[in-house]
């Protein structure tokens, strides 16, 4: 278990906190899989965003049929932001 800490924006906050509950159940799931797996969580749950500057990601979530995305990176510490 990696242990990663996850930073958030504003923005991720309101956006989260709009969800209804299913949607959030389903993106507090995926981000508990990046909290204890870090930069080796792969493939469908999260992949990398092509032509992006920097090392940018996605989590890839599904809920109720339709996909949710949430774009994060990695500071030189490990941590998701």
């Amino acid at each position: 278990m990696l242990d990663v800490e996850i930073v958030t924006t504003d923005e991720f906050k309101g956006w989260f906190f709009a969800l209804d509950d299913k949607d959030a159940e389903a993106v507090v799931h995926l981000v508990g899989l990046l909290v204890s797996a870090g930069v080796t969580l792969r493939f469908p749950y999260s992949s990398a965003i092509q032509g992006s500057v920097i090392a940018m990601r996605e989590l890839r979530v599904q809920s109720k049929g339709r996909p949710l995305r949430i774009l994060y990176a990695f500071d030189p510490r490990r941590n998701a932001c």
